[in-house]
């Protein structure tokens, strides 16, 4: 997605006179949001690069780009969207984060207890999970419980996402 989104923006912006400072700029805006902001996943970081290279590009055409050019690029980088979301032969991982009270399951010689657990209290099967803030205080830890709908027991599956009580 990358590639793509860098090639239209190259191509088209080719004929735009650009300043130094306008690149400087460019990186100090993706520093920002990259340094600054709570971490986000590499999917959301696609999704706001591929937001600002059709704000930069759009706000960037001048006579030397053509209404027709724009639109081409523009319905080419929305579909190649859809293209890798929807329809690419891959999984979808949905995610749920949870307070988790067994605190001496979070250590890596348990992780099949953990997840053994996970599967037993929440009734969906666990495909992975990170580790976020521990309290050792209140002996919890902030999970993020990752899972494949496509996997699920739908009966079990739907009873699980309908018990939000630990959110």
């Amino acid at each position: 997605m990358f590639n793509f989104l860098i090639f239209f923006l190259c191509i088209l912006m080719n004929n735009v006179k650009l300043s130094m400072g306008f690149g400087f700029g460019l990186f100090a805006i993706f520093s920002i949001i990259r340094y600054r902001t709570e971490q986000l996943e590499v999917k959301d970081m696609t999704y706001l690069f591929a937001a600002i290279c059709l704000a930069v590009i759009n706000a960037l055409a001048g006579k030397k780009i053509s209404l027709a050019e724009l639109l081409f690029t523009n319905g080419m980088i929305l579909l190649l969207v859809f293209v890798l979301e929807q329809v690419w032969l891959t999984r979808h991982e949905a995610m749920r984060q949870l307070i988790y009270e067994r605190i001496e399951l979070i250590k890596p010689a348990n992780r099949e207890a953990l997840y053994a657990d996970l599967r037993d209290r929440l009734g969906i099967r666990v495909s992975r999970v990170e580790i976020g803030r521990i309290d050792l205080l209140r002996d919890t830890a902030m999970l993020r419980v990752f899972y494949f709908e496509d996997e699920q027991d739908h009966e079990n599956f739907r009873e699980a996402i309908r018990d939000d009580g630990d959110d």
